[in-house]
């Protein structure tokens, strides 16, 4: 994160909270709090502590957790919740942490949580699923790899599910659902232009994280 970064998240929280103070924080008094320019008081701690989601001791102290890597999970994955943003307020979003791995250097992470049973045969509903941005780079189109899958209504309204590439004896593709569900059965083809709807391929499933209630 940026100094601008930063100071936009400060003014967030403090426009939340009400805190007329820091809601013009700039990014030059970030800076200065890093470089120790203006004391870093209990109370500057706090508000860091909750814009990076470590504890307060962790702005001075080494981190408390080694090798991971942080993913902020902000949206549901809900087929047929239709809408105009499936993005949540920031204070209903969280961050879970994975393992570093090399397959994920230089990967641009995101998460969402699993919502319904569209995936009940492969994964639990409240799953969180870690996904990459795709950036139109070689192989990342894969046939059997499961992908955040975004349709478009002509109203604008947008789905946001997971669903598996196949492809049929044809050669034609397709995204599928993995579910025993009834509503949760229909194929949706790769090429957008066989459906009245706007198909994009968002992100690719790179991990999961399973609650066990």
């Amino acid at each position: 994160m940026t100094y601008a970064d930063v100071a936009e998240r400060v003014r967030q929280i403090a426009k939340q909270r009400k805190d007329k103070t820091r809601q013009k924080v700039h990014e030059i008094t970030i800076n200065r709090l890093a470089t120790g320019a203006i004391t870093l008081t209990q109370d500057w701690m706090n508000l860091l502590a909750e814009v990076y989601a470590v504890s307060p001791t962790e702005i001075l102290a080494a981190p408390l957790s080694e090798n991971i890597i942080r993913v902020r999970v902000t949206f549901a994955l809900e087929a047929k919740a239709w809408s105009q943003s499936h993005q949540w307020k920031q204070t209903d979003s969280y961050e879970i942490m994975i393992p570093e791995d090399s397959a994920l250097d230089g990967v641009s992470l995101y998460a969402g949580e699993l919502r319904g049973p569209s995936c009940n045969e492969k994964y639990p509903e409240k799953s969180v699923m870690i996904l990459s941005t795709l950036k139109n780079h070689p192989g990342e189109i894969a046939v059997g790899r499961r992908y955040h899958v975004r349709v478009r209504r002509p109203d604008g309204l947008t789905e946001e599910t997971i669903k598996r590439l196949y492809q049929d004896d044809s050669g034609k593709y397709w995204l599928r659902p993995e579910s025993n569900h009834p509503d949760h059965q229909t194929w949706l083809p790769l090429d957008s232009r066989d459906s009245e709807n706007q198909i994009e391929l968002v992100g690719r499933v790179r991990g999961v994280y399973t609650r066990e209630d």
